[in-house]
């Protein structure tokens, strides 16, 4: 399967899996609420 993304697409889904990754870290107590709020806040 070819799947096509604009550029836009591929930053948001970038920007999505990031997103889930840290959120996935702070729930295993691998970040800290801080260390979680820097890395969202730099993702935006």
């Amino acid at each position: 399967m070819d799947l096509q993304f604009t550029n836009t697409q591929k930053l948001e889904i970038k920007k999505a899996l990031k997103r889930g990754i840290y959120q996935e870290l702070h729930d295993r107590d691998f970040l800290t609420d801080v260390q979680l709020n820097e890395l969202l806040g730099r993702n935006m």
